[in-house]
Formats: structure tokens, sequence, C-alpha cells
């Protein structure tokens, strides 16, 4: 059946329509690993001796829970066994972990990669909170030898790549899985973080309805979608809707009619905000009753929003402007001016993340940082082709291309792009010629979450699946 993406009034909606009839479209849900399947999230380096002159090692831990202790040592005491011991704080702590002994060759050489449990490697998580560090020790007394370990930053890497439905849409973390919107299909899919596979899918709507779901997140329990209604034909949209799903029950719990369209979810404490491109309006859905009660009219071409610093924050396209509604009053009580239009926004290390989308297919998009306590943008970092979806975890920005099949990963201490992402597969060119990458990012600690999709060969075949990118750090 013929279902093409056709025009949008901004980037962060690509509002796609489609002749609907059946629904269900039976593809295969696979998952490709790329590299480094270990998941590294922390990594530690250490010289033995004065300056690494008896050796080295390496401590690594993974998201598995468990680690890896790798050393070199030289120059000790041939054809001896001696002692190894994690410490506390410095070369003079406190044992942390003992670990098995060494036998030195007749050269007083050794080399191991020891496995560590769980239980070693919380204990070195604690031990390593904030600016505590720790230290390697070979031998004992007078003539062991030691190393103080340093933390090193863990390069991003694209560790998977999953099949999920036609024309994704939406991607949202939550305690149960990671949850993808289908366009197309108008299923949610979830995903495994454990074993990046597809466990489950939820209808976004009645199994009487035509629903296409976009934007989602998670809250209180639920998700939230961003639908676009259409007529039993599939030919016309009829209008749109947040739909709640009860992750409980995986049955929908309300459909709240807000605006003309939605760009845009962010949640706050007992509250769902809807932003409307077309209407200019950010409305207020109360979480205990499911409905609208209040709404705050901006101006045509709102776009993201996030929940910081105790304020709601909405990007408007048109005007290159962020407003900060105060949700304890539901007014704008602050306008932020950027370098350009705005698009998607998070909060996150004491900063508000506001992307910038720059000319169309050029890479002269930008990322703005604002400070909450003065309501101004305080550096602008380029970016890349056309940013527009944004999140932050784990101490990093990232950034989704919307003309690029790459992700962007910003490091707010220098302010400064730390790494760029490729896709497995190249942004897709569509029928009118536009191209398309990346349609939305989450991040948790330790990876960030990207979606893909593709057009159609052509009106009368249905799109290939799309995709879920995972990027360990």
């Amino acid at each position: 059946m013929a279902r093409s993406r056709v025009g949008t009034s901004g980037p962060l909606r690509p509002w796609r329509t489609f002749v609907a009839g059946s629904l269900a479209i039976a593809i295969a849900l696979a998952v490709t690993p790329m590299v480094n399947a270990a998941t590294l999230t922390n990594t530690w380096a250490a010289k033995i001796g004065s300056a690494g002159a008896n050796g080295s090692a390496t401590l690594n831990l993974y998201l598995s829970g468990t680690g890896t202790l790798t050393f070199k040592v030289v120059k000790l005491k041939a054809s001896t066994s001696l002692a190894v011991a994690l410490v506390k704080t410095g070369c003079s702590g406190a044992t942390l972990i003992t670990l098995a002994a060494i036998k030195t060759s007749s050269t007083g050489a050794a080399a191991r990669t020891s496995s560590l449990t769980a239980a070693q490697a919380n204990s070195i998580k604690a031990a390593t909170k904030g600016t505590a560090r720790i230290a390697i020790k070979v031998g004992t007394g007078t003539t062991a030898k030691c190393g103080l370990f340093a933390a090193k930053a863990v390069p991003a890497y694209l560790a998977a790549s999953i099949t999920v439905g036609p024309y994704p849409g939406g991607v949202a973390i939550s305690p149960s899985g990671v949850w993808v919107s289908n366009y197309y299909n108008g299923m949610l899919s979830r995903v495994d973080p454990a074993t990046n596979s597809i466990l489950s899918s939820l209808p976004a709507g009645a199994a009487t309805e035509n629903v296409a779901p976009e934007r989602l997140i998670y809250a209180e329990g639920s998700l939230w979608i961003a639908v676009v209604e259409y007529d039993t034909p599939g030919t016309t949209i009829t209008g749109v809707s947040v739909r709640r799903i009860d992750l409980a029950t995986g049955l929908p719990a309300a459909t709240i009619k807000v605006g003309t369209d939605i760009s845009d979810l962010a949640a706050s404490p007992g509250a769902i905000w809807v932003s409307s491109f077309k209407d200019g309006t950010v409305s207020r859905i109360d979480t205990s009753t499911n409905q609208v009660v209040a709404t705050v009219t901006i101006a045509a071409g709102v776009q993201g929003l996030a929940f910081g610093e105790g304020s709601v924050w909405a990007a408007n396209e048109n005007s290159g402007a962020v407003l900060r509604i105060d949700p304890a009053t539901n007014t704008v009580i602050a306008t932020v001016a950027t370098v350009g239009a705005p698009e998607g926004i998070a909060d996150g290390g004491g900063a508000i993340w506001v992307t910038n989308y720059g000319t169309t297919g050029q890479p002269d998009g930008l990322l703005s940082r604002i400070d909450p306590v003065t309501n101004q943008v305080t550096q602008t970092i380029p970016i890349g082709k056309n940013p527009v979806w944004v999140a932050y975890a784990g101490g990093s920005v990232w950034v989704a291309l919307y003309t690029e099949a790459t992700l962007v990963r910003v490091n707010p201490t220098t302010n400064s792009v730390q790494a760029r992402i490729a896709s497995s597969k190249a942004a897709a060119v569509w029928p009118d010629g536009s191209v398309f990458g990346l349609a939305g990012v989450a991040a948790t600690d330790h990876a960030a979450w990207a979606i893909q999709d593709f057009p159609a060969p052509d009106t009368n075949s249905a799109p290939p699946p799309g995709l879920l990118l995972r990027v360990n750090y």
C-alpha cells in the first residue's frame, strides 16, 4: 500500500501520511553487534613504580557489573611469589581488594588479566566516587611497587544496530526497557538493554483506531505518546492526541486531545507538557486527572520542550528564542535569544542545552548552552548538519543530526565536541530529495540511543524497517 513521508512545517515533526488498511507489518527484528561487546563503563590506568619503571596496569568496569584488571610488571625480584592488592586513596592506603599472588619469571617479569566479581566491582565504584582514587600494589613492605590509578575517558562507540518498525518516530527509556514508537505500523517496540533485542510490542491505540505514534516519554509508570490520528482508509489526518499507556497492564489508560499538532513532550512532577508548532502553545496535562489544566500561549513555531532547574523550557523556531515557563504560575518568566532556529532542548549539568538547526544540509548547526541563573547563552558550540534532538546523561550532551546519520557527543566541561559516531547505515534520501538522518535520541549514564528511519522505495511499497542505534560510553 502507498505510504509516504510528506513535507513538514518544522524539522522536529516529520509528518508522514499513509494508506492504512492493515497496520501490522511482519518484519524481522534483529540486532547487529558492532564493536566491543564488553560495554565498558569506567576505565583507569596506572604506572607501577617510579615513572612506570616497573610496569603498568589497566582497570576496567563493565555494564554487566563485573570488571577486569590487566597488569604487566618488570624488573622485580626473580622467581618470587608477590602479593597483589588494590588499595584505597594511595600507595599507603588500606587494602581494598586482595587478589591472587603472582610469581615472577627468572628475569623478574610477570603479566596477568584477572576477572573481577560484581562485589569487587562495586567496591571499586564506591572507592572511586568523586575525586577519590585507588592504587595497585605489588609485593609487600619497603620493596613493594605501587601505582596510582588515574581515570581515563571511555571512548564512545557504536555497540549495536537494532532493527525496529518502519518509520520510528521517538525513543524513551523506562525501567522496563528502551521504547521506540513506530509511526508506520502504529506499534511501540520494547528493547531489552541487556541483550539489545526486542522483548515485546504494544499498540499505541485501540484496535479499532488508525493511529501513528511519534514522540514519546516515560513518566509516572506510563508511556506518554504523541499520536497522529487518521481516518479508516488512512488517507486523511483527523486529529492529534497524547496517549497514556499504563506499563503495568500494557493497556491505553487515557487519550488527551491537545492542539492541532504536537511537536514535543516533557515531564515534570505531576504534569506532562505538550508543545504545538502551529498553535504556538505549551499545554499542561495533570497526570492525576489526565486532563489539560493550563495552556501557555507563546507564538507559532514552538518546538522542543524540557523540564529542568525548576522550569519548563520551550524552543520557538520562528522567533529564535527559548521561553522559560514557571510551572507554579504557568506563565513565561524569561525569554532567551539564541543564535538561530532553536529546536530540541535538554537539561543537565547545571545548564539548558538547545540545538540550533542552521542551514538545511549545511554543517553550520550549533548547540547553545544557557545558564539558568542568568537566562543567558554562555556558549555556542559548532555541531554539524542540522542538529535537532538532544539529550543529557552521564556527564555528556548527545545531539542527533537531522540530515546526517551521526550522533555527536559534547563534553559540557570543555564545551566542545568529544566524539562523532556514525550510524551503520548512511542517511536516507527521500523521494522529495530531502536527506533524513537521525529522528530522536535518549540517553542513560552509559548508553545513548538514537533512531533512524528510511523511505519506501516507491509510493506503492511499504518502507523498510528502521534502526535503533546504541552507543556505549
